[in-house]
């Protein structure tokens, strides 16, 4: 690994949040919990992919806002294995928090999920897909299954042989926003040393997103 992703995180700039989102252990261990993801294999991976072997990263709070959680949502906590589960009328409350990472002239930004759930002491949190994508939870599945498989197709056929890394979307940028309805983003995909962007065209129509993809690099 590259020194990033073993340096440890610290958030600064993280507000307040409310008591029925940290729970009885309060803000303290809400941040300390929120640092421990930030520092997982899996998130580190991406900040590699963006700011290659740079050092000095500094890690700032962009905020939080409400989020709608998917109903019956699953997941199992990296540090407890606590099963963190629950049905929509037990979640009291759902948001994502917004951490900007900034170095060596570069700016990302981290998302994450974070909830609460009546029948757990701490809250839970989960990844969310880093950038500054705006598509609904269904159509970033869409999304990024067609990124995936596309990254699949082109490992296949061009390699690295000996890359043992899966294709990981490690960042979206929002090229045009909404006017008439239809908007376009970058994707960002990788695996190993290989990077491709994506152009994803969302069309929202009769109820539902279509989701179109085209490789630019």
């Amino acid at each position: 690994m590259l020194g990033i992703a073993v340096a440890v995180v610290v958030i600064t700039g993280l507000g307040d949040r409310p008591e029925i989102l940290t729970g009885k252990y309060g803000q303290l261990a809400y941040k300390a919990k929120l640092e421990q993801y930030l520092n997982l294999d899996g998130i580190t991976v991406r900040r590699e992919w963006v700011f290659g072997n740079c050092s000095e990263v500094t890690y700032t709070s962009d905020g939080f806002e409400p989020f709608e959680l998917p109903n019956n949502r699953s997941s199992v906590d990296f540090f407890t294995s606590e099963a963190m589960s629950g049905a929509g009328e037990d979640i009291l409350i759902a948001v994502k928090e917004k951490v900007v990472v900034r170095g060596c002239g570069k700016t990302y930004r981290h998302n994450f999920l974070a909830w609460h759930d009546r029948r757990n002491t701490l809250p839970n949190m989960d990844f969310l897909i880093d950038g500054e994508t705006i598509a609904s939870i269904d159509a970033q599945f869409k999304a990024s299954s067609l990124a995936f498989d596309a990254m699949q197709a082109m490992r296949r056929a061009n390699g690295p042989d000996n890359c043992q890394q899966l294709p990981g979307l490690y960042d979206t940028r929002i090229e045009s926003r909404p006017e008439t309805g239809g908007w376009s983003e970058i994707w960002s995909m990788a695996y190993c040393d290989v990077k491709h962007d994506f152009r994803m065209t969302f069309t929202p129509a009769n109820g539902t997103v279509t989701v179109k993809s085209e490789l630019i690099r």
